[in-house]
């Protein structure tokens, strides 16, 4: 694997604002309700990282999100590289949409070893996406989330 920003040999990095996005979507969340069960809004980093990376490019269409900050550790690479079915079909899906959909700044294509970085990039624009629709309505609809931004793409 080349140098990736967002990527290494064994991680995936994030933000430290989206490392703190993340922990808190994958903890428990109380229910408004006494009578509803206690849930989770992501079961766990791994799922909210390829549900926020979604919920980013229906925000960018295809534009560039410029990531500032610190990076740390955000999940093991392992799920993006492995050979499994299910990591195979992740992969390729997000790498045809990645070089569908984004160019270099330099309007050079992405190559295949660049695709993590702008799933990254994508992830890092959607998990501040679901953080802000979860602060104003304190809760997260993905399918809604969806719904509405893609209204707006019409």
């Amino acid at each position: 694997m080349k140098k990736n920003r967002f990527a290494n040999n064994s991680v995936i990095l994030a933000t430290t604002q989206a490392l703190e996005y993340y922990a808190k979507f994958c903890e428990r969340q109380k229910a408004k309700n006494p009578y509803d069960k206690d849930y989770e809004i992501f079961q766990d980093k791994h799922q909210a990282f390829y549900a926020a990376a979604i919920i980013g490019h229906e925000e960018l269409r295809g534009e560039r999100y410029e990531v500032k900050g610190k990076l740390d550790e955000l999940i093991r690479i392992g799920y993006w590289t492995g050979t499994g079915e299910e990591c195979t079909n992740i992969r390729d899906a997000f790498t045809y949409l990645v070089k569908l959909n984004y160019k270099h700044h330099d309007k050079k294509p992405i190559q295949d070893d660049e695709v993590i970085d702008v799933v990254a990039e994508l992830a890092e624009c959607g998990i501040r996406k679901i953080h802000k629709i979860y602060e104003s309505q304190d809760e997260f609809n993905f399918q809604g989330t969806l719904d509405e931004l893609k209204k707006l793409d019409k």
